[in-house]
């Protein structure tokens, strides 16, 4: 297990009455379980959601994909493609690099910013 994690982080990602919504919050969690012992609780996986809005009659807002082409994923970057008109940083160099090191780079943070919140 890794050293610990602030508490004030613990407490929240620990309540289940604030919600985590993400893609793939699941796999998320098993790895902050198995790094540090959480039990990360009130997570929505957004591809649920957007599942049961296309099932149901009530209509979804959504913007067409640029182009009028499909974004046809369900991934993070083509739902925030579809739904918010964004494109988020997918450079392999970014998330390929030393997420270890004791000091992230700039751009390093800018990137998890971006992967977790979405205005």
């Amino acid at each position: 297990m890794k050293s610990s994690l602030p508490l004030s982080l613990k407490e929240f990602l620990e309540d289940k009455a604030i919600l985590k919504v993400g893609v793939g919050p699941l796999e998320d969690s098993n790895y902050l379980t198995a790094d540090y012992g959480l039990k990360v609780r009130g997570c929505v996986d957004l591809r649920y959601l957007v599942q049961q809005c296309q099932e149901s009659e009530v209509s979804c807002a959504s913007k067409p994909a640029r182009g009028g082409k499909s974004a046809g994923g369900m991934g993070l970057n083509s739902l925030a493609q579809k739904y918010l008109d964004r494109t988020l940083d997918k450079d392999w160099r970014v998330r390929a690099s030393d997420w270890e090191a004791e000091t992230l780079t700039k751009r390093q943070v800018q990137h998890r910013a971006t992967q977790h919140v979405l205005p």
